[in-house]
């Protein structure tokens, strides 16, 4: 993976390192008793120092250079097409984008083009194209992305979205994410009750694979964080708004426990650095929201995070002929 790629990648997701982390005394600061999942106030000071640290400020320049049309256009796009794939990670990674330049570079006419593309997002009939015999909606990928970067974007705009728009809000994440997510894990862990993956009939055509062992593959491999770590923060942000959220909580927390043993005992990860970069990403904010909400778990007895980070430094010693890192993602011929 390039240095751009990983920016590209892990851009939003950098903007909040070197952060404090949350504590249970931070965790119910915001107006209407709304819960912080991935940041407090008193972090948004280092979170703009980061923008425009060097490693990010070309990545940061780069979004904030943007008219808050392009994510306006973006969404309609996918509105328009209703093509899941591509459209709506392209509309969602807009939001995000936007999001994060909002919170460093406050606008009213970006809060304005992100409220419109939450409406239009939590409109839509499903956020995944996956299905299980042909009905139940299966969330792996989309559903799990549209989940927490939208739980983002309500934490980033805070008072600017009304009690009428977050109940509306809370809802769809809880119908159109989490229980997607929670139908993918459930199906990993009982893939005897699955009736038959495959994507919906729009995205039929996206390729040509038999599903029938995927439940098992995916549940032992990066494609169970995902769905895992969208389920948990959704969870987290609906106990007390929804009666599901205890049960999915739970199954969150278990899942990740499973996930977590895929590491081996030195830290290392079977499907390579670029796959451990994708499922940490998607694990870690659940572990850390965890942590400063419900608190409980050693999570450091869970794996050997030392051991991973050893493991991350000394795969970037590969390098091809010319100097490029090379990196190969073996688990896609598994």
């Amino acid at each position: 993976m390039t240095r751009r790629e990983l920016l590209r990648l892990g851009g939003t997701a950098l903007l909040f390192s070197g952060l404090t982390p949350l504590t249970n005394s931070l965790a119910q600061t915001r107006a209407a008793e709304r819960p912080r999942i991935f940041f407090s106030e008193s972090d948004i000071p280092q979170i703009r120092a980061n923008a425009q640290s060097p490693l990010l400020k070309p990545l940061f320049d780069s979004w904030a250079a943007k008219d808050p049309s392009v994510l306006t256009q973006a969404v309609d796009k996918f509105n328009e097409s209703g093509e899941i794939v591509r459209d709506f990670m392209d509309a969602l990674r807009e939001m995000d984008n936007s999001a994060a330049v909002h919170l460093v570079q406050p606008s009213r006419e970006r809060v304005r083009t992100l409220i419109d593309a939450i409406e239009k997002i939590i409109a839509r009939p499903h956020w995944d194209y996956f299905r299980d015999g042909g009905m139940e909606v299966i969330g792996i990928q989309r559903a799990s992305f549209a989940t927490v970067h939208l739980l983002l974007a309500r934490e980033i705009l805070g008072d600017a979205i009304d009690g009428d728009l977050d109940q509306r809000l809370m809802r769809a994440i809880a119908d159109k994410g989490c229980l997607a997510c929670y139908n993918t894990v459930y199906d990993m862990e009982h893939p005897e009750t699955v009736k038959g993956w495959d994507f919906d009939k729009q995205h039929a055509g996206f390729y040509d694979i038999t599903m029938d062992r995927w439940p098992m593959i995916l549940g032992a491999n990066n494609l169970r964080a995902a769905p895992t770590g969208a389920l948990g923060l959704g969870a987290l942000a609906l106990r007390g708004i929804d009666e599901r959220a205890d049960h999915w909580l739970e199954t969150a927390v278990k899942s990740t426990e499973r996930f977590l043993k895929l590491f081996s005992a030195d830290g290392s990860y079977f499907e390579g650095i670029s796959y451990l970069g994708y499922s940490l990403r998607t694990t870690m904010p659940f572990i850390q929201a965890h942590t400063a909400l419900v608190g409980g778990i050693d999570w450091s007895t869970k794996v050997n995070f030392d051991g991973i980070l050893d493991y991350i430094l000394y795969m970037q010693f590969g390098k091809k002929p010319d100097g490029t890192p090379d990196v190969v993602n073996f688990s896609d011929s598994r």
